[in-house]
């Protein structure tokens, strides 16, 4: 999808370009296992959107300090790949970004440490820039995904999962770390706070629309496009929206009868049922209608940001956030 005209395009390449080659320095280790393992991870690059919010949000608000946003755009994409790493061995996923994950190809063990090693590697960074503020923001940020985690598996292959439960869960699994990539873009500014409370809501809500794409892609994905079979996260327990709201939206012997095949422990449900399920009790349009929801609310933010091009983009992310593929 095209965010941004030629020649915004080619900055944001260049900056992204930058960030990439910090990342690869900064996780270089005299560990022969730790630069194989590294250097696999660079082979699957993802999305980088965290990273490239900040930077927008940097230009839209004409912040000149380049090597603190490359520091910060690289403590945070380096942050999103350790948990990355810790939810495949959680998962026991075989596959992330259309290869072998690192837990499939090199084991749990060495998929768990490394995890670590890169954590303590954006910890480095972060000493480096002499900032309590920074640092106390990235570790309530780091905190508040750990919990994320730990309610996701909480609530796995559990059939009383509410609405409210899922948008907490997905709030601190998800949201989190793109609202903070979004705060940092401002931290120590010049701008008071109310605009940089916006700012953090534009992250907030755009990230828990990203998260609710990503949940309606397990459901009618394409997998060329995403990379994974449609009903990986319903395999693994995860009860997301579409199949929350239609358990909600289904009558009482729809639901008897599909609990009990929710409880079936068989290793080899046909999710075809499920999908049918949902999408007959309007779990997907319940999904999209709640994504459009985040993404309004996130535009409103947008409102208060400076008029420019760089504005333009993050009102482009957002409209195609509702029509993602991957």
């Amino acid at each position: 999808m095209q965010f941004f005209s030629h020649n915004q395009q080619q900055i944001i390449d260049t900056d992204l370009l930058r960030i990439y080659k910090n990342s690869r320095k900064n996780l270089e280790s005299d560990i022969e296992i730790i630069s194989i393992v590294c250097e696999y991870l660079f082979k699957a690059q993802g999305k980088r959107i965290r990273p490239m919010l900040m930077l927008i949000i940097s230009k839209c608000f004409a912040l000149k300090r380049k090597r603190l946003t490359d520091n910060l755009a690289t403590i945070i994409e380096l942050i999103h790949t350790a948990t990355l790493l810790h939810d495949d061995v959680v998962d026991e996923s075989k596959m992330r970004r259309s290869m072998r994950s690192i837990n499939n190809k090199f084991g749990n063990s060495i998929a768990v440490l490394v995890g670590d090693f890169i954590y303590s590697k954006s910890f480095q960074i972060m000493a480096t820039l002499n900032s309590n503020n920074i640092v106390r923001i990235l570790a309530n940020c780091t905190n508040k995904i750990a919990e994320g985690e730990v309610l996701q598996s909480f609530f796995a292959n559990n059939i009383n999962i509410t609405i409210d439960d899922y948008l907490v869960l997905i709030d601190s699994k998800t949201a989190q770390l793109f609202e903070t990539s979004c705060h940092l873009a401002l931290i120590d500014s010049k701008y008071e706070t109310k605009i940089i409370n916006s700012v953090k809501r534009f992250g907030q809500h755009l990230g828990m629309a990203f998260q609710i794409t990503d949940d309606i892609l397990d459901y009618e994905g394409v997998m060329k496009q995403t990379g994974k079979k449609n009903g990986i996260d319903f395999l693994k327990g995860y009860y997301t929206l579409p199949l929350i709201f239609a358990l909600s939206n289904s009558t009482k012997s729809e639901k008897k009868q599909i609990t009990k095949f929710l409880v079936d422990d068989s290793p080899k449900k046909d999710f075809k049922t499920i999908q049918n399920f949902v999408v007959t009790n309007s779990g997907l349009h319940f999904a999209k209608d709640m994504a459009k929801y985040h993404i309004n609310l996130a535009k409103k933010e947008l409102t208060k940001f400076p008029n420019n091009h760089w504005k333009n983009s993050l009102i482009s992310i957002c409209d195609n956030m509702l029509n993602r593929k991957s």
